[in-house]
């Protein structure tokens, strides 16, 4: 039974995860003066973006790393460094990325504004609960883009990623300059994202002519005006090319415009040698950044046999949604002495290990643990899962004694299967 209790637990945990990570929305999280100016100024009248810009480029960087990571067979753990990470808001999206993602460094030159946001990298509440399958930490820095903290470089996991999200506009010519021979130069990763705002969309805010969105900006560049710039990224760090992609389309009447920011993807071509970081020996400069934060996410690898976890699983889907008390009732009411499941249906349950494509592991471990599995007319497997007659089921008197409660739990569940025992400090 405590192994039945351990898979419920699981199952809860895992959707109060999801729900929680999938109503990150800007209400939740503080917003800085900054933020609040950029995003009235990515307000045109009569349009609604939603979501709003700001969050629509979080998704599309999140999206984008998602894909990149997943792609092809490597397994190896990865570090992503964000510059210019102000309010720490990307971090939300980014620490749901693909298991591959185990370090994740932030650095900005603002220290106050990262001292009062630097909160943000914490771990939520359910996140103690449903831990990760994979380590996670988080470094929060304050220092320039256009110099290297050793700290940087000399990472035990391998760097794959540099974002950064609307701050190259917020750069001097020279200070941009700087910035690229870190990011291009120096660090060299697999992977560069950077967005921008599309100059062409600032008519649709009805900005004059020269203005920009932010009062920080330095320049806003059309999409030309990108295309260009990345063009010459190309040509000085010899192996990365791009994509451009659009970020927050508006009506129909402004597609001639393009979207709201565009975003460009920069990927390395592995065939291409490394660059020889002594050419930017003058970026790197000892203890040039000061950590302001640091944080390690729990995590926990169940190292319960495979089988043992499908039947767990199973078993907390079947007592919470098949076998309830409820369905048992509508049961008996239609005179039903037995309910069929698909197996393929097992592959979807939410308390199942990852990772299950063969339909055949759910079929011997069920087997073994005692369930009965027949095949439909058309040939697929099914489990049958018997309905408890009137006469198992426990008197209220029965049902005050522990005793009885243990017995009749442990009458109910297959005989074969392996009991999980839980610290009671874990639960």
């Amino acid at each position: 039974m405590e192994g039945l209790a351990l898979g419920c637990a699981e199952e809860v945990f895992d959707s109060i995860s999801k729900m929680c990570i999938s109503n990150i929305t800007e209400e939740f999280i503080p917003t800085s003066t900054n933020e609040k100016k950029q995003k009235d100024l990515e307000e045109a009248p009569g349009i609604n973006f939603f979501p709003s810009v700001c969050i629509q480029r979080y998704n599309k960087v999140r999206e984008v790393l998602q894909h990149l990571l997943t792609e092809g067979e490597d397994t190896f753990p990865v570090t992503v460094i964000e510059f210019g990470c102000a309010e720490l808001r990307l971090h939300q999206h980014l620490k749901a990325l693909h298991g591959r993602l185990q370090k994740l460094i932030y650095v900005d030159k603002d220290e106050d504004t990262l001292d009062v946001f630097k909160q943000r990298i914490r771990p939520l509440s359910f996140e103690y609960l449903r831990k990760r399958e994979t380590p996670l930490s988080v470094e929060v820095y304050s220092g320039c883009a256009t110099t290297c903290d050793p700290r940087l470089l000399h990472n035990d996991i391998s760097l794959y990623a540099v974002i950064g999200v609307e701050i190259i506009e917020h750069l001097d010519p020279e200070i941009l300059t700087g910035f690229e021979r870190t990011v291009f130069g120096l660090l060299n990763p697999p992977v560069v994202i950077l967005t921008t705002p599309n100059a062409d969309f600032n008519v649709v805010f009805k900005l004059p002519p020269g203005s920009f969105r932010h009062w920080d900006h330095r320049f806003e560049w059309t999409r030309a005006e990108f295309h260009h710039w990345c063009e010459g990224i190309c040509l000085k760090y010899p192996g990365y090319s791009f994509t451009v992609y659009g970020i927050g389309s508006g009506p129909l009447e402004t597609l001639p415009l393009g979207c709201v920011s565009q975003m460009a993807v920069f990927r390395k071509d592995k065939q291409v040698p490394t660059i020889d970081p002594m050419q930017f020996n003058d970026i790197i400069q000892p203890q040039c950044y000061k950590l302001l934060a640091f944080e390690e996410y729990p995590w926990f690898v169940d190292d319960t046999p495979r089988e043992e976890q499908i039947v767990r699983g199973f078993q907390c889907h079947i007592s919470n949604y098949i076998l309830n008390y409820t369905s048992i009732q509508d049961y008996r009411m239609d005179e039903k002495t037995e309910v069929s499941l698909p197996l393929e249906a097992a592959k979807y349950i939410t308390g199942m290990p990852k990772g299950i494509e063969d339909l055949e592991e759910v079929r011997i471990a069920l087997l073994n643990a005692g369930y009965v599995l027949r095949q439909n007319i058309a040939g697929y497997w099914e489990i049958i899962l018997k309905v408890p007659e009137d006469e198992d089921d426990p008197s209220d008197e029965e049902m005050e004694s522990d005793e009885h409660f243990a017995e009749y739990s442990h009458e109910t569940t297959p005989s074969n299967t392996s009991q999980v025992t839980i610290d009671d400090e874990e639960w």
